[in-house]
């Protein structure tokens, strides 16, 4: 073990010496806890690279706009843009979203391959939003309209001009 690991242990296992020098802990606590903590440290640089190279390989190819205070995430795959459907709900505050995405088809809502969860089509996103009266819900697709599909679709567009 190296550098704040060692101290971690040791802390861990001073913190459960005290505990029993108190009397609230058996010994059989105390070197249950230093063995645990031990192979617990070794493990953490481990389990910090499988949650970053998983964060990686999902956000590889998916841009983030920011709605109000809401992070939403989306990402184009042959011409289709697509939504995270946990990001719309947040940004709308919906809490069952998922009875709302029961009435979409495939092609509207599905998952996208090496992404966690479901995503919503651009088609989708307008058949969820178009019929809603709420001014959230329009102002939310006014926003994905002018600030993610549009924008995007100029920025491709001036990438695939003749020059």
């Amino acid at each position: 073990m190296s550098g704040w690991y060692r101290q971690l242990s040791l802390s861990a296992a001073v913190l459960a010496a005290l505990f029993y020098l108190a009397g609230v802990t058996p010994p059989s606590i105390v070197f249950l806890a230093i063995a645990i903590s031990g192979v617990l440290l070794e493990l953490v640089p481990h389990l910090v690279f499988l949650l970053r190279r998983q964060a990686e390989s999902e956000t590889a190819g998916t841009e983030v706009s920011r709605y109000d205070m809401h992070r939403v995430r989306y990402r184009q795959v042959d011409d289709v843009f697509w939504m995270k459907a946990e990001d719309v709900f947040a940004s709308l505050n919906w809490r069952d979203g998922a009875r709302a995405l029961r009435r979409l088809d495939a092609t509207q809502c599905d998952r996208l391959p090496g992404q966690s969860g479901p995503w919503i089509s651009e088609s989708g996103l307008r058949e969820l939003l178009g019929k809603r009266t709420d001014a959230e819900a329009r102002r939310f697709l006014l926003w994905c309209e002018r600030e993610v599909f549009e924008a995007r679709r100029r920025v491709a567009a001036r990438g695939n001009a003749p020059r």
